[in-house]
């Protein structure tokens, strides 16, 4: 091969790897972990019967909104154990402490999420919860084959 040919060969691989790399960029950028829970919540929605559409959609709205309080204040906690990690001397006992209050706001937030889910759950009729399970049943393990 000539240079000419070789030179547009090579150019063409650093372009195709250049476009391929956008592509990738961009699919990472626009899935952000609030996009992938509305899009979960919206395929549980879509499997329920529609007058229970509207229930499920106030109810995964108010769970929204739990999340991200509880998730700001994990945050500020967060912040609170960064001083005690990267400390000189390493306190075991203080940094326990300091986690403990992140795991109980962890645990607050999976108990109020549980108790909307539950009482969401209760106004539901067999069908719709068993379809509901069904459809979060497959979500969970998605990208994972569970064998039966």
């Amino acid at each position: 091969m000539n240079k000419k040919v070789k030179l547009i060969l090579f150019l063409s691989i650093i372009l195709n790897i250049v476009l391929l790399s956008f592509q990738l960029g961009c699919g990472f950028a626009s899935s952000s972990p609030e996009k992938r829970i509305q899009k979960k919540q919206g395929k549980i929605i879509a499997v329920l019967s529609d007058d229970k559409k509207q229930l499920a959609r106030e109810t995964f709205e108010k769970l929204n909104k739990i999340r991200e309080k509880k998730f700001a204040s994990f945050r500020e906690e967060l912040k609170k154990v960064k001083p005690i990690i990267v400390a000189p001397n390493f306190d075991e006992k203080v940094f326990l402490a300091e986690i403990s209050n992140m795991n109980d706001i962890s645990g607050n937030m999976r108990n109020e999420s549980n108790a909307q889910i539950a009482q969401l759950l209760s106004q539901l009729n067999q069908t719709d919860r068993e379809k509901m399970f069904n459809q979060i049943e497959k979500g969970l393990f998605y990208p994972f084959i569970i064998p039966k």
